[in-house]
């Protein structure tokens, strides 16, 4: 299991995993939002990922309005840190998940694999069957 938290705490995250963190795939999305937060992410497509909010009332759900995929996804971002450690994807009906592993992660992941990703000119259709194949498809909320 990976631990990942924003910087104060108020949004925690447990990773299941049978990989271990040198085996996980690390991205760079290249948009404004995840490079201006320096965000790197990763998956499991067999994982699963609990989130645990304090104070929901502290925690906002920001929608890039210049992506494609606005209508479908979303990054919580915690109002008092600015962090945002996780994005997640709502398709038919269900959500996906990817993990920011670049903050509060426990073990602590070496990030020397990362790759650079430019997702603009994905169409949604093929962008969103993307997601269905890598990203964390067991996503489960709770709060304090």
């Amino acid at each position: 299991m990976i631990q990942i938290q924003c910087h104060c705490g108020n949004i925690r995250l447990r990773f299941h995993t049978e990989q271990s963190p040198a085996e996980l795939p690390q991205r760079r999305c290249l948009c404004g939002f995840c490079a201006s937060h320096g965000a790197v992410y990763t998956s499991d497509r067999n994982g699963r990922v609990e989130i645990e909010v304090k104070d929901a009332k502290l925690v906002s759900r920001y929608r890039n309005p210049d992506s494609i995929s606005a209508h479908t996804m979303f990054f919580l971002v915690c109002s008092v840190c600015g962090v945002p450690p996780i994005a997640v994807s709502e398709i038919d009906g269900k959500e996906y998940a990817v993990i920011n592993i670049r903050r509060g992660c426990t073990p602590r992941i070496a990030l020397d694999q990362v790759a650079d990703m430019d997702f603009d000119s994905e169409a949604l259709e093929p962008r969103l069957e993307r997601r269905k194949a890598t990203w964390i498809p067991e996503v489960s909320w709770s709060t304090e």
